[in-house]
């Protein structure tokens, strides 16, 4: 599956003081719940440094999964992030970042599900 790079709105910083936008590898994926009869569609950020998946609250709690309380809106960040482990561990991906361009691919087919 190829997925586009998307572009979002980025604050200027003293590094890059004309920057208004960036590309990101952000994807669409679906959350299920445990019992697979909820399903949510969600963006995540393909994140090669990250050891494990992270989501937001919200997610857990409409997919029916237990989660610790912390902080429910988190409104900087849209997405949640895919990691090494429930990720990278499971999908190949390749980054083309003239293309602006990410593929996805599952090592096991029976996790393709379509979209």
């Amino acid at each position: 599956m190829k997925f586009p790079f998307l572009k979002i709105n980025a604050s200027p910083c003293e590094a890059f003081p004309d920057r208004q936008s960036c590309w990101r590898p952000i994807i669409p994926i679906h959350l299920y719940s445990i019992d697979k009869k909820n399903k949510v569609h969600y963006y995540a950020l393909l994140d090669t440094g990250a050891d494990y998946n992270l989501f937001h609250a919200d997610m857990a709690e409409i997919i029916g999964v237990d989660y610790k309380e912390g902080k429910k809106k988190l409104d900087k960040m849209p997405y949640g992030i895919l990691g090494q482990g429930g990720f990278f561990d499971t999908f190949k991906a390749s980054f083309d970042y003239k293309k602006k361009e990410i593929e996805v691919t599952p090592k096991d087919n029976s996790l393709l599900t379509p979209f």
